[in-house]
């Protein structure tokens, strides 16, 4: 009698995948400084080369996120594939070729006019398409590979990779499109962005995928017993409060700093870095802390800092350049904690059987879908808020600055759905986060090389 297929993979097998997506978080650092939504080198691509209006920039954002409805069909299409692990590769080819295909909008539909635009959004739309509809599987494979007890600081060294190479990639397209700002300087940053996002995908077809994520098998009907699961539930409340306000802010970013309050590229680039410096110095001793107290103080925390940064957007303008700077970089922080806490909190909720792709596919598509209608939300209050001005505390709030304070309300009531979910580790919440503030977050900095 023949001995059942393993759906884990060897010691062996695992290490080398355990590498193997270290090297491809690189890859994938260095083609997120033009990958990620509504990020500044595709915004001021837009803005400048393709002459876009700076109220329809949210689009692109809105078009990649939007694309995410393919998370929840996606499983129309793998259920029926003999080989999910080429499927992965060839949609990650897919994203980056339909980003670098961008580059030629402006010669073929000429520049300043509505067709441009809208073919170039359509782009971003089959890029973000490719992204999605693997998405599932890709993070099937990745938490599959991950044994629990190094989860947080394996999650911590890989965004470490990844944000180190996108700080450098943003940086040095910053300052090249700064000094170029012609299609010639976005062409090479881009192009260069696409590069390393295909380099990425070679590096992850030699991993090996395990079989529990192969054998994976989700049907539309399965949706409705996600809901059924308390702690996956609680987490989907938790990250659809969180992403709403993200939703409504991070499309913005670009046209407020650069169009409302005057940036250049060149002071952009230095506030990007120095967010992800203070980003990459967390993201170790961050994923140590998780392992340690587990996620939810670290939450905690996170949206706490969050609030404080999206509430000083009031007293954000050109002259204080310094106190944009300061506060970009301090929200390096809750980014970093974020990126290691909220994933193991998101793997802690899941399944443990091949039904874990279709519980991510709903966590992953209900945020990122509510990223793509935030904007288009936001550009009508744009429209309608025009001229409008609210003095508040001898402060006065424009339209962006108002949408921004509510954003950051928001997040101060995300404090409750945080309070709900269940700790990663067995810690009573108030012994964690003492806890937390005993092991002050900087002295743990030389330990997270060890």
């Amino acid at each position: 009698m023949p001995s059942p297929t393993p759906t884990r993979l060897s010691f062996t097998e695992n290490r080398l995948a355990l590498r193997l997506f270290l090297g491809q978080a690189a890859m994938l650092g260095a083609w997120s400084s033009i990958g990620t939504p509504a990020n500044a080198l595709i915004s001021g691509y837009a803005l400048t080369v393709l002459g876009m209006r700076r109220e329809d920039t949210g689009l692109l954002g809105a078009c990649v996120y939007l694309a995410a409805i393919w998370q929840f069909l996606s499983f129309l299409v793998t259920n029926r594939l003999a080989d999910r692990r080429r499927f992965v590769l060839l949609a990650g080819a897919g994203e980056v070729l339909c980003m670098a295909l961008g580059l030629a909008v402006p010669w073929l539909f000429g520049r300043g006019g509505g067709l441009a635009s809208v073919v170039f959004l359509g782009l971003l739309f089959l890029s973000g398409t490719c992204l999605h509809i693997a998405q599932p599987l890709l993070g099937s494979w990745l938490s599959a590979v991950v044994p629990a007890r190094i989860r947080g600081r394996y999650l911590g060294s890989r965004q470490f990779l990844m944000t180190g190479l996108a700080t450098v990639g943003t940086w040095v397209g910053l300052r090249v499109v700064n000094h170029w700002p012609t299609w010639g300087g976005f062409a090479a940053v881009i192009a260069a962005c696409c590069l390393a996002g295909l380099a990425g995908v070679a590096i992850l077809s030699r991993a090996p995928m395990p079989q529990v994520s192969q054998q994976s098998h989700f049907r539309l009907r399965d949706f409705v017993g996600v809901f059924r699961l308390r702690d996956f539930r609680r987490y989907l409340v938790f990250v659809i409060m969180l992403f709403t306000g993200f939703s409504l802010a991070c499309s913005y970013y670009a046209v407020f700093f650069i169009e409302e309050i005057g940036l250049s590229f060149a002071q952009i680039g230095w506030y990007v870095t120095g967010h992800n410096l203070l980003m990459l110095a967390v993201l170790r001793p961050g994923g140590r802390m998780v392992d340690r107290f587990g996620a939810k103080p670290v939450l905690v925390a996170t949206v706490i800092l969050y609030a404080t940064f999206y509430l000083s957007f009031p007293f954000f303008t050109a002259s204080r350049f310094w106190f944009i700077l300061l506060a970009w970089t301090i929200v390096g922080i809750p980014d970093g904690l974020y990126w290691v806490a909220g994933t193991a909190t998101l793997y802690h909720a899941l399944p443990r059987g091949p039904e874990r792709a279709g519980y991510l596919a709903v966590a992953q598509g209900i945020t990122m879908v509510g990223m793509g209608v935030g904007p288009l939300l936001v550009r009508g209050y744009l429209a309608w808020a025009e001229g409008l001005e609210v003095t508040l505390c001898g402060l006065t709030l424009e339209r962006f600055r108002l949408l921004y304070v509510f954003v950051g309300v928001l997040m101060l009531l995300t404090l409750v759905a945080v309070a709900r979910l269940r700790n990663t580790r067995s810690v009573h919440f108030r012994a964690a986060f003492a806890a937390l503030l005993r092991a002050r977050l900087f002295r743990l900095l030389p330990l997270s090389w060890r």
